[in-house]
């Protein structure tokens, strides 16, 4: 059985929240690489990072 980790992320713009979930397999993706991916989505869309949490499955 394959363990999944699901990634989520919301984002504040415009006085929107935007929410973003991304899947991948424990093996691929690291928290800590997940939490710099965030921070550097935010910068590229030019939004608040409000809320980043990692769930396994």
């Amino acid at each position: 059985m394959r363990n999944d980790l699901w990634y989520s992320l919301s984002f504040l713009y415009d006085g929107k929240c935007l929410e973003v979930e991304l899947s991948a397999s424990e093996y691929t993706l690291k928290t800590e690489y997940f939490y710099k991916f965030a921070i550097e989505l935010a910068e590229v869309w030019d939004v608040k990072l409000l809320y980043r949490n990692v769930n396994m499955n």
